[in-house]
């Protein structure tokens, strides 16, 4: 199977609330690790996740997806103003990091915003940054620090929904309909409240 889905169930919206530790909220969500979910952009991989973000969250940088401790990859909102969020997306080398942040406050407050990330770990440098999307735009980032080396698997690490394993960056909002593909799509259809239509990615 080259994608799973995590359509989550957890209320009559079909979607799973985050408090960043306040009272009602989810901690976090554990997927677990396995085949399916280890090392997907290993050649090539798509994520994609709707969120309904409040604030930056837990340490002003709430983790979205998170299969990262001292391998793997996260992806997360930051650098929270009254306009926006901005968007990140790390991965894990033997050398230096892939460590990249939207130009822009991409991610609306309060609103649902659909990510889509595209990425490829079996090589380094700028040949191999991801390719951001956001309601199905492509967005513009900031190489914080180019990746050298080669990618640090991420086999033995579970997939956590809205936070770190140790739930010091929890995300302060909504998060819905988690997908993820061992394969970088060429195109996707993202529906919802936001957004209908097709766009043409990677």
């Amino acid at each position: 199977k080259d994608g799973l889905g995590f359509p989550f169930k957890n209320d009559s919206k079909n979607v799973i609330r985050f408090h960043d530790g306040l009272v009602g909220g989810v901690e976090k969500v554990n997927v677990g690790s396995s085949k399916s979910l280890d090392d997907i952009f290993e050649g090539g991989g798509t994520i994609m996740v709707w969120v309904y973000p409040h604030t930056s969250g837990g340490g002003t940088a709430g983790r979205i997806l998170n299969k990262l401790v001292s391998a793997g990859w996260d992806l997360f909102v930051n650098a929270e103003t009254a306009t926006g969020i901005k968007l990140s997306f790390d991965t894990i080398f033997s050398g230096d990091n892939g460590c990249y942040e939207s130009n822009d406050r991409v991610i609306t407050k309060d609103a649902w915003n659909h990510i889509a990330i595209t990425h490829d770990t079996s090589g380094a440098g700028s040949s191999y940054r991801p390719t951001m999307y956001v309601n199905l735009v492509n967005v513009a980032f900031t190489v914080q620090t180019e990746s050298t080396g080669t990618y640090t698997s991420d086999a033995s690490l579970d997939l956590i929904v809205g936070n770190r394993p140790t739930d010091t960056k929890g995300f302060n909002g909504i998060i819905d309909e988690v997908f993820v593909y061992n394969r970088v799509l060429s195109t996707y259809k993202s529906d919802g409240s936001a957004v209908a239509s097709t766009a043409t990615i990677a």
